[in-house]
């Protein structure tokens, strides 16, 4: 979840995009849950541009990976997870090796480039990772 105020919009940004897209200068997490970076490269008739999106839901990552659109390549997956996952007082960003998940959606295993695993889970029931399954390889 994201948050901003009125006067962290970037007006003239806004102004003068012909598509009514709205650019902030910042934007305030609203709750310590891991968030997805999601980058990759993207043709268009010039060439290629990069392009990186930042994710709150992980729901929203998969249906952008698994359904062909806008050409999206070389993706890559950072998470940037909470002290509390990482073992630190601050958010840091990883690279997304693989990403495991309980059915029920409410525990996640994240194993990083690094091989790093962390985890996020809304519960304190460890005994669900052997019904865990993989949701995202890269």
């Amino acid at each position: 979840m994201f948050h901003t105020q009125p006067e962290a919009e970037h007006k003239f940004l806004s102004a003068i995009d012909p598509n009514g897209e709205k650019s902030w200068r910042w934007i305030e997490f609203g709750l310590h849950i891991p968030l997805f970076l999601v980058s990759g490269d993207v043709e268009i008739e010039e060439g290629t541009i990069g392009r990186d999106r930042l994710f709150g839901q992980l729901g929203d990552v998969l249906n952008l990976i698994n359904t062909p659109r806008g050409n999206l390549a070389n993706i890559q997956v950072g998470l940037l997870s909470p002290g509390y996952m990482n073992g630190s007082n601050s958010y840091q960003l990883g690279i997304i090796k693989e990403i495991w998940q309980h059915p029920e959606g409410h525990h996640q295993l994240f194993v990083l480039v690094d091989g790093a695993k962390l985890r996020y889970s809304l519960s304190a029931d460890s005994s669900k990772d052997q019904e865990m399954e993989l949701v995202l390889s890269l």
